[in-house]
């Protein structure tokens, strides 16, 4: 819902009251699991869409939009278990500390913080609400979009779009990656921006 309120303007946040510690959260709600979830299908329409008219000639439209949609639904059945089974928990394979520490300061205003990391993988985990399974979803979102669009980069590449779907769902399903999007490490927000630039 927050996301339809941000494209058109017209969010309300409850009872805005202008503090430095609650900035981040003010400005961006929460991830809730629903919400979370409605994002991911939200977001990777835009770029399912935006894939097929920059890269397919006008007759490869359906084509490629059915092999993105199947990459796309491939990569989210992928992740679903392990995310959304009830009384399932989470488990986060690496944990480093010090990025939920800036992360916890940068959310109480104690921007020095900021010299001891990098900040933006904190700044992720501070809009995720230092929540483990919103920060999951985060990074599986990031993982899916970076999928697709190694399967653009791979379409415009070679023109063959069932070869372009098995080198992105190589991509997206891998282990290694489904592993780096379960744990609190930069590499799944480094991986979707460096396919990203």
């Amino acid at each position: 819902k927050w996301l339809d309120g941000l494209a058109s303007g017209n969010i309300m946040h409850g009872s805005i009251r202008v503090r430095a510690a609650g900035m981040l959260r003010a400005i961006i709600p929460r991830f809730g699991e629903r919400e979370a979830r409605a994002s991911l299908f939200y977001a990777i329409k835009h770029l399912i869409s935006s894939v097929c008219q920059k890269v397919a000639m006008p007759e490869q439209h359906e084509k490629l939009g059915r092999y993105a949609l199947v990459l796309l639904v491939l990569g989210v059945m992928g992740r679903l278990p392990t995310i959304i089974l009830p009384g399932h928990s989470l488990m986060v394979v690496y944990f480093d500390g010090s990025y939920l520490q800036t992360a916890q300061q940068i959310l109480h205003s104690n921007f020095h913080a900021l010299g001891s990391r990098t900040p933006v993988y904190p700044l992720v985990l501070a809009l995720c609400g230092l929540n483990t399974r919103a920060i999951w979803i985060t990074q599986s979102i990031l993982g899916v979009a970076a999928s697709l669009m190694i399967f653009e980069m791979a379409f415009r590449r070679t023109r063959h779009a069932l070869f372009s779907l098995l080198v992105g769902l190589a991509c997206s399903l891998a282990p290694e990656i489904l592993i780096y999007e379960s744990s609190i490490m930069t590499e799944a927000l480094t991986n979707f921006l460096l396919v990203a630039s």
